[in-house]
């Protein structure tokens, strides 16, 4: 039983760290964000675009 646990724990906490994996470019963001940060540019292309019009 207390392998069984283990397993489901690990199995749960490699979804997790998948899940904030991005394909965007920390670089390509940053430069939008010094070049357009008023605009939100930065928000559009890491897909959050609730945040970008607001």
């Amino acid at each position: 039983m207390p392998s069984d646990a283990v397993s489901r724990y690990e199995a749960a906490d490699s979804r997790e760290r998948g899940a904030a994996v991005s394909e965007r470019s920390r670089a390509v963001a940053l430069g939008l964000a010094v070049v357009g940060g008023a605009f939100g540019l930065h928000r559009f292309y890491t897909g959050r675009v609730q945040s970008g019009i607001w």
